[in-house]
């Protein structure tokens, strides 16, 4: 039988789609007994698998999937995710011209390096409000929070938005006077600080935009401990880029 199996497999192999394929009269022997099987004339059509089509937005939408990944292949969205059942289902999805379909999840924390150039210090003693600009420092944001949000397009291409909190850590340079010490240093210098505050932030793709809505500065030196707004509370504005852009 294994034998008859085998020589059936190979005949088969050789056909294309849609062939009918006559397999003739033969007689093949076998052991014990020195005998023999004769296998009458046979008449086969091999048929492809059927092929499903493609399903629209809306009916991909009526599964109400947990989609985890989507993958476009020659004009074919392939969208696989779990359904309600808990099972995973693979659908190919065909869009229309302006349909857009937009995937959201909350993802695991991340890093991104940040530099925050505009910082606004609150009046503070005799000192009125003060604006601060310029490149003094660059660190690194841990998102503790992300909600991420990918929207895919007729066209394959793709478009990642994602919303972010969290903290952020970089040293800085700040410089101190006399004024700014209330006279307790005699002359100008630049001192060490260690930046850190909350952020709130908005990415693109790959950049990032910055809000800081409460930040601090930290002397690392002691004249840097006698400038009037050590620790004292700042808000800024700053950019991002994701680690993703090094390969990292």
């Amino acid at each position: 039988m294994t034998k008859i199996t085998f020589i059936f497999l190979i005949l088969i192999s050789s056909f294309t789609y849609g062939q009918t394929v006559t397999i003739p009269a033969t007689t093949i022997p076998y052991n014990p007994a020195a005998g023999t099987i004769s296998i009458p004339t046979t008449t086969l059509t091999i048929n492809p698998a059927p092929v499903t089509p493609p399903i629209t937005i809306a009916q991909l939408l009526a599964l109400h999937l947990n989609i985890v990944s989507v993958e476009y292949k020659s004009g074919i969205h392939e969208v696989v995710g779990y359904n309600s059942a808990g099972a995973l289902v693979t659908a190919k999805v065909q869009f229309g011209l302006n349909n857009v379909l937009a995937v959201s999840r909350f993802t695991k924390p991340k890093l991104s390096i940040v530099t925050i150039p505009f910082k606004v210090r609150p009046a503070l003693d005799t000192f009125p409000s003060k604006a601060q600009a310029g490149l003094t420092n660059i660190g690194l944001s841990l998102n503790l929070i992300n909600y991420k949000m990918d929207r895919y397009f007729s066209t394959g291409s793709k478009a990642t938005h994602t919303v972010s909190a969290g903290i952020f850590l970089a040293p800085t340079v700040e410089e101190i006077t006399p004024e700014t010490t209330k006279n307790r240093i005699l002359q100008k210098s630049s001192q060490l600080f260690i930046s850190t505050g909350l952020t709130i932030i908005y990415s693109y793709s790959d950049v990032s935009f910055l809000l800081v809505p409460v930040g601090f500065d930290l002397s690392t030196t002691n004249p840097g401990k006698k400038y009037i707004y050590q620790g004292k509370y700042w808000w800024g504005f700053g950019i991002g880029l994701s680690l993703k852009i090094f390969g990292l």
